[in-house]
């Protein structure tokens, strides 16, 4: 678990308080490293799945109006990144466990932003004193107490 804690943002850039610095100051003012965590990088796939899950789910709260186009640009774009950022060097994932995982965060979060239809509210019905309740016909059922016509 302290694993867990301490890879899950690796190495990586705070890119929101570094772009606010160098549009403050200029490129040339700011180091990089004075934006990174302190490390490490991930050690484990699974460590390395957290740090990409974690990113992705921030990330794709922040989009506005997400379509499956936006939501599927994002998370590619977060893998890039971590990818050419090198977070995964020091782990065991390879470019198919990346790309199985990517495609999988793409539906899982399409899924969570995924309308569904209002349905109309349910009228209630006139119960039906001829016909059986399902509960009372699969006690029957199970205690061996059929009707036979």
């Amino acid at each position: 678990m302290t694993d867990f804690i301490a890879e899950h943002h690796g190495t990586s850039l705070v890119t929101y308080f570094y772009h606010l610095a160098v549009n403050a100051t200029g490129a040339d003012a700011v180091a990089q490293d004075d934006f990174r965590y302190d490390g490490p990088r991930p050690g484990s796939r699974e460590t390395a799945v957290v740090m990409f899950a974690d990113a992705v789910e921030a990330a794709t709260r922040a989009i506005k109006n997400p379509t499956p186009s936006k939501v599927d640009n994002v998370v590619r774009q977060i893998a890039h990144r971590l990818l050419v950022d090198g977070q995964f060097d020091e782990c065991q994932l390879s470019f198919r466990d990346l790309t199985d995982i990517t495609s999988t965060f793409v539906k899982i979060i399409n899924g969570m932003y995924h309308t569904r239809i209002e349905y109309p509210e349910t009228l209630a019905l006139p119960v039906r004193s001829d016909l059986p309740s399902p509960l009372r016909e699969a006690k029957r059922r199970r205690f061996g107490i059929f009707k036979y016509r």
